[in-house]
């Protein structure tokens, strides 16, 4: 009796939705379940490793750094002492992130420290002919969330780092080899340790297509000139949002300037500040309009929808995680390009985004929900709820309540404009548990209701009451969020081996549940 497809990562086979769906689509970005995933909390030495699936090559590593110097490659052990070299230096490496995509790496692999997913990326490359275009202008950001957009410019950076098929070589390391990778992993280890896996997202301005650093950012702000420091308010908001949601793919939004120059709230008059908002929000969607339009008209087929109903609970968990932790990771984005949000203190910024990470990404939901069919985008297909059955009683009670949100708030048929400003208004919430800066936190709120209740004026005229019916549902929205917390550490008291991606551990803990219940 033959066993059910596996893929490299010993996860169940999903068949592609079809060979038509655009590039940018067409592989699930999410990293499937490695053979051995560990887990150390992220202090001073926690990382999280995934196993390697060279099982024919348990000691064969090579590292070629960046500036082209000696390359680092391992033997098999002749002796314990060398067994015990050979396990730290691995162990330094995996604290290295991918130096193709960031994420999380499980060795060196032709000749570069990558993770699994690049690993497979890359060989795959280079198994047969291939022929690659880059649907933009060959400059594409490859990260963790986006690698799987551009297959050209993801190839040409794992051949720029100096990956290659002849560079799985065997021999011992040198101690100037040891050394420098030692040192890279420290230089890992102390970045953590000035801040949590959150703030750890912080280190520079990266977008869809923009990377930004912070000096960079710094410079622009001091050559702004002066008259452009005086904010420009019309009206003093009188109602509170807490909460939000979206819909409408009918905006017509005029580009605004580049977030990076709107670091700063007070310099940005209430229209100004809408765009720059709009624009992030734009930025950081994992799907586009057009994305979700090439899905749903995609024909699914029924063996697609049968694997995923056939997955275990615990697989199913995992891979809903994954796609909430990808969510999270544009979130994040969004909220640096929010501005104003980065003049906040670094902690109230890490409570904002625990508090507020999971009701963005219902947010986010609204726009990949058709409510006609009730189907919803998941990886690379238009999925069906029938095909999450494995959930228990309790989470798919979860779920059905989730969508029946989702429909209420596109109702509102919101535009574009006006998700990315509710978006901003769910994060940037005065009253959640734990922020010590109330008084700038508020002050930023109301400046980005006031720039939402202009943009709602011209595309809700007569519609006095829309704010009133939006903050209806914010109530329901911080339930919902406090419900997941719930049944999410039940499932882990029920499979307390199954690893969450860090992120999502750090977001979504035991002291989050203890917050939203003070909520």
């Amino acid at each position: 009796m033959s066993s059910s497809p596996k893929d490299e990562d010993g996860a169940p086979y999903i068949p592609p939705v079809s060979q038509t769906v655009p590039n940018d689509v067409r592989e699930d970005p999410v990293s499937r379940i490695a053979h051995s995933v560990s887990y150390s909390p992220s202090n001073s030495e926690g990382r999280l490793s995934i196993g390697t699936d060279d099982a024919n090559l348990p000691h064969s590593v090579q590292y070629s750094p960046t500036d082209d110097s000696a390359q680092l490659q391992f033997s098999p052990p002749a002796q314990p002492c060398t067994e015990s070299r050979v396990s730290n230096t691995r162990a330094q490496i995996e604290v290295i992130p991918c130096k193709v995509c960031g994420d999380k790496s499980s060795g060196v692999h032709y000749g570069v420290i990558t993770c699994e997913g690049c690993k497979g990326f890359f060989r795959r490359s280079q198994s047969g002919p291939v022929n690659y275009q880059c649907p933009r202008n060959k400059n594409c950001v490859i990260d963790r969330v986006n690698r799987n957009r551009c297959q050209y410019c993801r190839l040409q950076k794992c051949l720029t780092l100096g990956m290659s098929r002849d560079a799985v070589n065997f021999g011992r390391l040198s101690k100037k080899q040891r050394e420098k990778v030692e040192d890279e992993a420290n230089m890992v280890k102390a970045s953590r340790l000035n801040g949590s896996i959150i703030q750890g997202q912080f280190n520079s301005y990266q977008t869809n297509g923009y990377t930004f650093p912070q000096q960079q950012i710094q410079q622009q702000q001091q050559q702004q000139p002066a008259q452009q420091q005086q904010q420009q308010q019309q009206q003093q908001p009188t109602e509170f949002l807490s909460e939000g949601q979206l819909y409408s793919p009918n905006s017509n939004i005029q580009a605004a300037p580049h977030p990076v120059i709107l670091t700063r709230s007070v310099e940005v008059n209430p229209v100004n500040l809408g765009k720059a908002i709009t624009e992030a929000h734009l930025r950081t969607c994992l799907y586009s309009n057009d994305q979700i339009d090439q899905l749903k008209h995609q024909h699914l087929p029924q063996e697609q929808v049968e694997m995923y109903k056939r997955l275990s609970h615990r697989h199913l968990w995992i891979e809903i995680a994954d796609k909430i932790t990808l969510a999270v990771q544009q979130i994040i984005e969004f909220a640096k390009m929010i501005p104003g949000f980065m003049e906040l203190s670094q902690d109230d910024q890490i409570m904002l985004l625990k508090a507020g990470s999971f009701e963005l990404a219902l947010m986010q939901l609204c726009r990949v929900f058709d409510a006609d069919t009730n189907r919803v985008v998941f990886g690379n297909a238009f999925l069906p709820l029938e095909a999450f059955a494995t959930l228990s009683d309790e989470e798919f009670h979860l779920m059905t309540a989730i969508f029946d949100f989702v429909k209420q708030i596109q109702l509102l048929h919101i535009t574009e404009s006006e998700m990315a400003m509710l978006s901003a208004l769910i994060l940037i919430s005065s009253d959640r548990p734990g922020v010590k800066e109330v008084s700038e936190i508020q002050q930023l709120h109301d400046r980005i209701l006031t720039a939402l209740k202009l943009e709602m004026g011209v595309n809700h005229a007569g519609e006095e009451d829309i704010l009133k019916r939006f903050a209806e549902q914010a109530g329901v929205l911080r339930s919902l969020s406090a419900r997941h917390i719930r049944v999410l550490n039940a499932f882990k008291e029920e499979a307390p081996d199954i690893e969450f991606p860090a992120l999502h551990k750090e977001l979504f803990s035991i002291e989050t549940e203890a917050v939203m219940s003070n909520m």
